[in-house]
Formats: structure tokens, C-alpha cells, sequence
């Protein structure tokens, strides 16, 4: 436990030079695409996009961050050093998306704020209780996604290239921010072996404020867990 406190005071340290820009996703980002889609998205899709945006969010930024760092890190020669100290891949994972992932979680917030001052939805005091596991588990397994495509991918420019790739696909062509009813019969199995599927339906489902949500975070974080175990069988160096 304390090489993680340190490895997590490492990248905080590190993170205040990405200050502004982190501030910029919390501040501007939710508030400029929600009133920006306020005036297109209404009615019962409006929870698809609002939940649909936290998860783009949560996802987009633990994975991006967890593969970035890797990359770096492997390729300045300071990741072998990291896992010498016994620090476990899960933990430098873990470790390597906690600040995005505490601004990400928050700017799903101001997210689900704004919205609830634009009535788009309701967002009373168990909608948002019940949110929380939902982010986390999204974090949680964004942030595994990040070490198995690490795992697979040790060339530092096409780990980073591809990271981006394969977030923003599973996020816009996975049943986040349109229903799942809307995806054709014969290919809707596929739908739920996609990560970003049990995330959307946990933070939809807790927007709605249905119990329901607990059992799609726990979804979330059984398939961070998987894509962990994934990701050991290959090994970071």
C-alpha cells in the first residue's frame, strides 16, 4: 500500500502540468455540450445522452490516461523501475488514471447538473447516490482497457494512436447514447460483450434512480477484472 500511496502522489505531481486543460474538461466541456444538445436531444432520449456523455467522459479519459502513461513510462525506461518495487500492473493502473478519473467523475456531475437545471432529467438524491458506483466502475474499467491494450501494444507512437481508436469506437458504436433496442436482433448478443455497454446501463439506470444500476456497476467492474486478467497473461515488459 505504500508504494501505491507514493506511485499515486507521483502522477498527481506530475498531472499539475495538465492543470488547464484538466480544469477546461471540468468546466467548459459539460456545460458547452450540454446546453449545446439541450436544444436537440428532448423527451425519453435525453437520459441517453446525458448518461451517454459521463460515460464518454469516465471511459475515454482513464483509458487514454492509463495507455498514455505506459507508453511514456516504458519508453523512458521508469516503468521496469515502477514494477521492480513490486508495485502490481493493476496498481500502477489504478494509480496512473486517479486524477483523471477524480476530474472525469466530477465533470459527470456538473454534467448531470446542468442538465437537471435544463430538465432533461431528474436528478434527486438516490439518482445521484447511486451514480457514484456507476462512475467508479466505469472508471475502474476504463482504466483496465488502458493495461490490455498496453499489454498487446509496445510500439509508444501506435499505443497511443490506437488507444484512441478503439475508446472512441467502443463508445460511439456500443448502445451509450441510443437504446439498445435499436441495435439489430442477430448483433445485440455482441452488444453486451462490448465494455462501454454495462457502464452506459449502470449511470442510465442510476439516473432513473432503479436499484438496478448496482448490479450493471457490478457488471462494469467484473469486466474490468476480466480485462485485467487479460492483460497479465502478457505482461507489461
Amino acid at each position: 500500500m505504500r508504494e501505491l500511496a507514493a506511485l499515486i502522489e507521483m502522477f498527481v505531481k506530475e498531472s499539475k502540468a495538465y492543470i488547464l486543460a484538466n480544469l477546461f474538461y471540468l468546466l467548459f466541456f459539460p456545460v458547452a455540450i450540454t446546453l449545446g444538445f439541450s436544444y436537440v436531444v428532448r423527451g425519453p432520449y435525453a437520459a441517453y445522452f446525458v448518461a451517454g456523455t459521463a460515460v464518454l467522459e469516465v471511459s475515454v479519459a482513464t483509458t487514454l490516461s492509463v495507455a498514455n502513461w505506459i507508453a511514456m513510462d516504458r519508453d523512458r525506461g521508469r516503468l521496469s523501475f515502477v514494477m521492480s518495487t513490486g508495485v502490481p500492473s493493476w496498481g500502477y493502473a489504478v494509480s496512473a488514471s486517479f486524477v483523471n478519473s477524480v476530474f472525469a467523475i466530477a465533470t459527470a456531475y456538473i454534467v448531470f447538473l446542468a442538465a437537471r437545471s435544463l430538465g432533461l432529467v431528474e436528478l434527486g438524491p438516490e439518482a445521484a447516490a447511486l451514480a457514484l458506483p456507476a462512475l467508479v466502475a466505469s472508471s475502474f474499467e476504463g482504466a483496465m482497457l488502458g493495461l490490455l491494450l498496453a499489454s498487446w501494444v509496445r510500439n509508444f507512437r501506435l499505443l497511443t494512436q490506437l488507444s484512441q481508436v478503439v475508446t472512441f469506437v467502443l463508445v460511439f458504436f456500443a448502445p451509450v447514447y441510443y437504446p439498445v433496442a435499436y441495435v439489430p436482433p442477430p448483433l445485440r448478443p455482441l452488444v453486451y460483450l462490448e465494455p462501454t455497454t454495462p457502464q452506459a446501463m449502470a449511470v442510465r439506470l442510476a439516473l432513473a434512480g432503479s436499484p438496478l444500476s448496482l448490479a450493471w456497476s457490478a457488471a462494469s467492474a467484473a469486466y474490468g477484472v476480466a480485462l485485467l486478467l487479460a492483460a497479465r497473461t502478457r505482461g507489461l515488459m
